[in-house]
């Protein structure tokens, strides 16, 4: 029984280290170690008691939840939990620390795991091609040009000039610094073409630090007026007169995900994660939920981690 038990948590393992990269399936790699089937069979059955209880036929859950093979199953969602527990904050951090390198490793793992889904297929006619290149345009127009960078900290600035008062994109940075992000001094370039000849009479430069920051409340106005004075300075040196520029720190402004959003992130998230081919973790980026889920999982903030799995439960 020992050797199975580890077997399982070892497959498990594989399965959540899937399942936390965007664009890889666990069910994919439960379809590889061929393990899928049974995987499903005991998900029905569990869902079927669940089903029972809600209706108060009690003695109908138990009994099916009798017919669950525990020793199959638990010992999988201990691996797949230990892959989530260990593996986010490796993944967190270097997802900040080497953004290039992670996304270089994620599109290999994509593109084994396409390999593995076609050599599955018991025969490639056009019509899988077409199906399988239009679902890729799809995902490519709904993900393809969005950045899924660490990039949280943000900096308004308002201009005052004869005209009115201009107010630009917001200026970005990197995760817990006044380094600026690609995004950023794309704003800052925005912000300069936008002055450009503009009598300017005031401006304001806002800094702030996002709930993603992890910065202490005392931290907060300091690494904001950073920010705020690391954007006069990248206007200075394009020409812009920052001379009579007010700085100012909004401090930390709680823009974390509202907790409901966690549920219904979960229980979407999770039909994706055993479906082979496609990666629940993708969904979650596609909601926009995917840094805040890996936050909650390194950080173990408890209430947003129970509500996501209760939503996964419900899916």
């Amino acid at each position: 029984m020992l050797p199975r038990v580890l077997s399982q948590i070892a497959r498990g393992f594989a399965m959540g280290s899937a399942d936390i990269v965007p664009g890889v399936s666990g069910g994919t790699v439960a379809l590889v170690l061929g393990i899928y089937n049974d995987l499903i069979a005991n998900i029905r059955t569990g869902a079927s008691a669940l089903g029972r209880f809600t209706k108060a036929d009690f003695s109908g859950g138990i009994d099916k939840l009798k017919t669950v093979d525990w020793l199959f199953l638990i010992p999988l969602g201990v691996g797949v939990l230990a892959a989530v527990g260990i593996l986010t904050s490796v993944i967190e951090g270097l997802l900040e620390s080497n953004p290039v390198e992670m996304a270089g490793l994620f599109f290999g793992l994509i593109l084994a795991s396409i390999v593995v889904a076609w050599r599955l297929m018991k025969s490639a006619d056009g019509r899988h091609v077409a199906l399988a290149v239009g679902v890729g345009l799809v995902m490519f127009a709904l993900l393809g040009f969005r950045d899924i960078s660490t990039e949280t900290g943000q900096v308004s600035v308002e201009v005052s000039t004869e005209d009115g008062t201009i107010t630009p994109e917001e200026v970005l940075f990197e995760h817990d610094s006044d380094e600026l992000t690609e995004r950023g001094e794309k704003a800052i370039e925005a912000i300069v073409r936008e002055l450009d000849g503009a009598a300017i009479s005031g401006m304001t430069i806002s800094g702030q630090t996002d709930a993603n920051d992890d910065v202490s409340s005392s931290d907060a106005d300091a690494l904001a007026l950073e920010r705020a004075t690391a954007v006069q300075s990248e206007l200075a040196v394009r020409n812009i007169n920052v001379d009579e520029a007010i700085l100012e720190s909004n401090g930390k402004v709680d823009n974390g995900a509202p907790i409901w959003t966690f549920f219904g992130a979960g229980a979407l998230a999770i039909c994706a994660m055993i479906l082979p081919g496609i990666s629940g973790s993708l969904i979650l980026v596609l909601l926009a939920m995917y840094q805040p889920v890996l936050a909650a999982a390194h950080d173990r903030d408890l209430l947003p981690l129970v509500v996501f799995a209760i939503g996964a439960v419900v899916g």
